[in-house]
């Protein structure tokens, strides 16, 4: 059997397991697998149900949150996860994945995760082929941000993280025009609207070396990241565009296969050398549990070879 033979029958026989759908028990035991490949998280989430996915998500969030390394490694591993996320969220199901991400990110890293976003998948000139006018853009944001507000409203830190998912719409907007600005403040919390739209907001999007989210940190109490824009950068910046919105907004994100249409299959004809085959399999052992701190959620399981410094993986980006 020659090796393009080999590529379609391992794809059919991955796109057979891929079908019959995966268990959040099942999903567990591919945690590891997740953190350290983007595919890996992407192939995992497209099989859970709606539900499953958001918890997944968190259950995810919540191991990156155990795990030892430098702050620049892990908001590499949260940022990935939370794309790779939302690249394989059901249909109907991406603003209650988005809400979960800005729930469930420490606040410290949401500045990655806000620009990030902002600059791409919630970008509204992500996709080409889609022009947004302000109220179809807004129409879609102010649904997202009302999914938002509600999921963060029992975590800490409420308002803050809404001002970072309320950023991340203003810079998707490409240009942060006042009304979008007012729009995306009135969308907020009624207890912040006033401190983000005077202090907030204006030092977030300052141009150059002016921006600051330190008024948003200080208020959380949470650290500022060291060389955010170099994070970024060296995270984000080869990754392709890809968009959401039309999704969010009830059409297609991709003129070709959306990240909910894909399946195996598909990805392993279309890139038959990347990481386009997951491992499907029931993962490793773990011995190891941890309680992810001050979440209240039931303990994650961690192996034996997450508590050594996780190197190699620092800069993975989304294929």
């Amino acid at each position: 059997m020659n090796a393009k033979r080999i590529v379609v029958a391992a794809a059919l026989a991955a796109g057979a397991l891929f079908a019959e759908g995966l268990t959040l028990v099942a999903a567990r035991e591919k945690i590891v697998e997740s953190i350290s490949s983007p595919a890996v998280m992407t192939a995992t989430v497209s099989q859970l149900s709606a539900d499953d996915q958001r918890q997944f998500l968190a259950d995810v969030n919540a191991a990156i949150g155990n795990m030892p390394g430098s702050q620049e490694e892990l908001a590499a591993s949260y940022l990935n996860v939370c794309r790779a996320a939302l690249k394989g969220a059901q249909k109907g199901n991406l603003a209650t994945m988005i809400a979960e991400v800005f729930a469930t990110v420490p606040v410290e890293y949401l500045p990655v995760i806000s620009e990030s976003l902002g600059s791409d998948m919630l970008n509204r000139a992500a996709n080409p082929s889609t022009t947004y006018t302000d109220d179809e853009f807004l129409d879609i944001a102010t649904n997202v941000m009302s999914k938002v507000n509600s999921r963060v409203e029992a975590e800490d830190n409420a308002g803050v993280r809404s001002g970072f998912a309320a950023l991340a719409f203003i810079r998707g907007s490409n240009g942060g025009s006042e009304a979008i600005v007012s729009a995306m403040t009135a969308a907020l919390p009624a207890s912040v609207q006033d401190v983000a739209a005077k202090e907030w907001f204006p030092a977030a999007l300052a141009q150059g070396e002016a921006k600051s989210y330190d008024p948003m940190l200080v208020a959380a109490s949470a650290e500022t990241l060291p060389d955010l824009d170099h994070i970024l950068v060296s995270v984000d910046g080869a990754q392709n565009q890809y968009a959401l919105l039309a999704d969010l907004g009830g059409g297609n994100t991709d003129p070709g296969a959306s990240a909910q249409e894909r399946n195996p299959i598909v990805d392993a004809l279309f890139n038959p050398l990347n990481e386009s085959l997951p491992n499907l399999g029931t993962g490793s052992a773990f011995d190891t549990f941890v309680v992810p701190r001050g979440t209240g959620r039931r303990p994650v399981q961690v192996p034996p070879k997450q508590q050594e410094p996780m190197r190699g993986y620092k800069w993975q980006t989304i294929h």
